[in-house]
């Protein structure tokens, strides 16, 4: 003799239960990607997240603020230090900029007052201002960093990173 075994729906709590622990899950994961902590950059640089990130057409830049007044060029020896080992090499054609180059990464130690942001219809990026004075060490210093460690997060999960966290 055959067992034949009937198939019955599984009751609508059950299904509605499975959908609820799905999106609960989805909002949990999505939790942790806002409040988790920002990917690290370079260990030279002592914050924890970046001030801004830009993309242009092929190339992502996080805006760290150091905030040490007077120690741009102390600043920048330290960047100096941790970089060149790492096989990068530094462009001194882009003075008062101290900037360090390897591939398609870049990494800018610079004053405040010496960059700004310019909006494009192909993205965003940070540029040298021309004529700038250099003030040495009455400067606050700022790192660039293009396409490097902690230029990962896209740009619309920053945004909402930096709504939430108040940054």
């Amino acid at each position: 003799m055959i067992n034949v075994q009937s198939t019955t729906k599984p009751p609508k709590s059950l299904t509605y239960l499975m959908i609820i622990t799905i999106v609960a899950l989805s909002i949990l994961a999505a939790g942790f990607k806002v409040f988790g902590p920002a990917p690290r950059s370079y260990a030279f640089i002592p914050v924890d997240h970046p001030v801004d990130m830009v993309q242009d057409d092929t190339s992502k830049w996080s805006y760290y603020s150091i905030g040490e007044e007077g120690a741009t060029e102390k600043f920048a020896a330290k960047a100096r230090a941790e970089l060149i080992p790492q096989g990068f090499s530094e462009d001194t054609t882009q003075r008062p900029w101290f900037r360090f180059v390897k591939g398609n990464q870049e990494v800018v130690v610079c004053n405040h007052h010496e960059f700004s942001q310019t909006n494009s219809s192909s993205g965003s990026t940070f540029i040298q201002k021309k004529r700038v004075a250099h003030t040495g060490s009455k400067g606050w210093p700022c790192v660039l960093v293009k396409n490097g460690p902690g230029t990962e997060t896209p740009l619309k999960l920053f945004t909402i990173q930096k709504f939430v966290r108040l940054w």
